[in-house]
């Protein structure tokens, strides 16, 4: 598997994957040990409560908004991760797809189908969210 990673920029895998790939029962060895092999990107799937994407710049944690009350929460790993590696492809920084690929998430799994109909009201929900936590001073 390693003669393979020499070529990945994004890699997403679960925590006990991870594990399991790099021999490592420490997330934080086992993520220096890929991150040394060349990749850009380790997005680490950790179920409900998020991800960790880890890079040479340092770690970012995604946690999910509110998750009750959803409607559908299967293909939740997979949207965060087709809008995550969607928007870093674009050239938006990691906070940012992060916060895209959250929102996204959320919505999609709330029954608000298709994303690519919502994209409009996706990036109306981000600017909101920015907005809130931003310093207002």
């Amino acid at each position: 598997a390693y003669i393979y990673l020499k070529n990945v920029k994004f890699l997403i895998i679960s925590e006990g994957k991870l594990k399991g790939l790099t021999n490592k029962k420490i997330v934080s060895e086992a993520l220096s040990e890929l991150i040394k092999m060349g990749l850009d990107e380790i997005i680490v799937d950790r179920g409900k409560n998020g991800f960790m994407i880890y890079s040479k710049s340092g770690i970012e944690e995604a946690h999910y908004p509110d998750l009750k009350g959803f409607i559908n929460p299967n293909g939740l790993t997979s949207t965060f991760s087709a809008v995550y590696l969607s928007e870093r492809t674009r050239g938006s920084n990691i906070a940012d797809s992060v916060n895209y690929a959250l929102h996204s998430s959320n919505i999609k799994m709330r029954g608000w189908l298709p994303l690519k109909k919502n994209r409009q009201r996706i990036e109306e929900i981000v600017s909101v969210s920015k907005f809130l936590n931003s310093d207002l001073k």
